[in-house]
């Protein structure tokens, strides 16, 4: 179907390239997605502040499937300067952003904000602001606050991963009482799926002056 474009006004033309950028959306075309957002911000004095600032972080979302980094924290800036108030959305996305740009310090600034917002109000944050959290310390080298992520994170996850890395951390600080504990947990979770684990396990209990327990555990590993 053709339209007379050129007669309608700026308003129109808008809801035009926003239905169209719509549907090419649900599509999962997003290049023709972006393009006609793009075309949509032409008239953007024509338009709801609260609709340009969902079609700007729209467009920082689909320059992001694209890896284009730089678009996507353009517009999230362009974005964050209309609104009064950023939304924790806003705060994760642009972290996201300047972690894959290598703004190490940016990224952990806004994370810090996301993971705050969400410790006060349901008492912990998402598993995967602490994994991002826990990604973007090891990038700035800094141990002591991975270590303490990943304390945070088995408790509010106790997953095999969390164990396995915190016992690891320990180990490499030598911490072989909270290593200790920490296996002990993956052994009785069934965590353990090598078994040089459970040798590690049990060479540990040997250096704790625990044949007992290191024999144990040692043929248990054997016979597994």
């Amino acid at each position: 179907q053709s339209y007379d474009i050129e007669r309608w006004n700026g308003y129109e033309k808008a809801m035009f390239w926003r239905y169209q950028a719509g549907i090419y959306a649900t599509m999962e075309d997003y290049n023709n997605a972006k393009r006609c957002y793009i075309e949509m911000m032409n008239y953007r004095t024509d338009i709801q502040p609260r609709m340009e600032q969902e079609t700007l972080l729209m467009l920082s979302k689909l320059e992001a499937v694209d890896e284009n980094w730089d678009g996507a924290l353009g517009f999230i800036d362009e974005w964050w300067n209309l609104i009064p108030t950023p939304t924790m959305e806003g705060y994760k996305l642009r972290g996201t952003f300047k972690y894959q740009k290598q703004d190490f310090r940016g990224a952990l600034d806004d994370m810090k904000v996301v993971i705050a917002d969400s410790e006060e109000k349901q008492g912990k944050a998402k598993e995967g602001d602490y994994n991002m959290e826990f990604a973007i310390y090891s990038e700035l080298g800094q141990p002591n606050e991975m270590l303490r992520v990943a304390e945070v994170m088995v408790r509010h996850y106790p997953t095999a991963t969390s164990w396995k890395r915190l016992y690891s951390m320990y180990l490499d600080r030598e911490r072989i009482p909270e290593a200790l504990a920490a296996m002990q947990v993956c052994y009785d979770q069934g965590y353990f799926d090598r078994e040089s684990q459970i040798s590690t396990f049990a060479s540990l209990w040997n250096s704790e002056a625990n044949p007992y327990l290191a024999a144990k555990y040692f043929q248990e590993g054997i016979d597994a």
